[in-house]
């Protein structure tokens, strides 16, 4: 179930520090969102171990992070049949 715009305005509002809206329309703390984001980036660091990642890199990683744990669960598998897959021959 969605909540309406009004409602989520009504919530900041009572809570403007401490709830933010999540994905699905529910508040969400931001201690709990960004202990999601801690646990989906170490998900998608884990099949990058080794390699030696800049800048950008980390920020696109932080960005897939904040998505839903669908979405970083599929990314996260990609990575590691990617990284499991023999070279291919050029």
């Amino acid at each position: 179930m969605n909540m309406s715009i009004d409602a989520l305005t009504a919530l900041r509002r009572r809570h403007p520090l401490n709830l933010i809206p999540a994905r699905n329309g529910h508040p969400l703390t931001r201690e709990g969102r960004s202990n999601r984001v801690m646990e989906h980036l170490q998900a998608l660091r884990a099949p990058l171990a080794g390699l030696d990642l800049d800048n950008r890199d980390q920020d696109t990683l932080t960005w897939l992070a904040d998505r839903d744990a669908e979405a970083v669960d599929a990314v996260r598998a990609l990575l590691e049949r990617a990284r499991a897959a023999p070279p291919l021959s050029g």
